[in-house]
């Protein structure tokens, strides 16, 4: 398993490792409804003042440090001192890809390709077998995701999410199938 976490470089966005530099942005972007609504209820809300640096300090960088996770800052190469949103891998079952993007930014396909690139990363650098990914069923911009990358529903149950209680599907691809749909 690959132990060095690297930029990432889509046709728009940088991805660039995430580290403390980037708390001020995510404290300032990152306490939204519309971006915490769907995140998992180990998510504080509301978001307290200190939340993205001891996000960063005390999650992020700990877990990086183990391979146990993977978190990119996410950038438009037009505005790349801008951070517009995270995407991250990691190894919990059922929590292998998330994210979250600006809502100013959605509806460009711009979270499309950063969590493409981070799947790439997580098949080719990291050599997993398969990826599941947990997902409210009412966050039908994330679910198009899934579905526009050839991931299949494995399980339904109600998970909890900082919008409460919700029905929520079980995505997963394999290594396989996601080679075979890059051809």
């Amino acid at each position: 398993m690959l132990n060095k976490i690297r930029t990432l470089e889509t046709e728009r966005l940088n991805l660039v490792p995430l580290c403390v530099e980037h708390a001020p942005q995510i404290q300032k972007t990152f306490p939204q409804w519309e971006i915490v609504k769907y995140l998992s209820d180990r998510v504080p809300w509301p978001y307290p003042e200190n939340g993205a640096i001891d996000f960063i300090e005390n999650i992020v960088l700990p877990s990086m440090a183990r391979h146990k996770a993977w978190y990119w800052a996410i950038f438009l190469k037009s505005s790349p001192d801008e951070l517009i949103g995270i995407v991250n891998l990691g190894l919990e079952e059922g929590r292998h890809r998330g994210f979250w993007l600006d809502p100013k930014w959605h509806g460009q396909g711009l979270m499309s390709e950063a969590s493409a690139i981070v799947t790439d990363f997580w098949f080719d650098d990291l050599d997993m077998e398969k990826m599941q990914i947990h997902k409210a069923i009412d966050n039908v911009s994330s679910r198009n995701i899934s579905i526009k990358q050839g991931m299949r529903v494995i399980k339904t149950e109600t998970r909890n999410y900082v919008a409460g209680e919700k029905l929520s599907e079980t995505w997963e691809i394999t290594r396989d199938e996601w080679r075979a749909r890059q051809k």
